[in-house]
């Protein structure tokens, strides 16, 4: 296979998977949608396409959701010293 048969390849695949997305995610909201793209590997760029928004509220969104987690994960060794005692 040849280096631009190669690229138009990987361009059609690119947009398979961004149709496949969409089509996963129409059901969820915003949030869920970029949590679930940056699970999968997708740059904030790429996001904001298939979600339809900004790069900037991609970011600020990817940012809550790190400081939730962040949140959760130090919640839970708290509940279980709670539980110890």
């Amino acid at each position: 296979m040849s280096k631009p048969q190669f690229d138009i390849l990987v361009e059609k695949l690119d947009i398979l998977i961004k149709l496949t997305a969409i089509n996963v995610l129409k059901d969820k909201n915003k949030t869920e949608q970029v949590e679930f793209l940056t699970n999968l590997g997708f740059q904030p760029k790429e996001i904001a396409l298939i979600v339809g928004t900004t790069r900037g509220t991609v970011k600020s969104l990817r940012r809550r959701l790190k400081a939730r987690t962040k949140k959760k994960s130090t919640e839970i060794p708290q509940m279980e010293a709670k539980k110890s005692e």
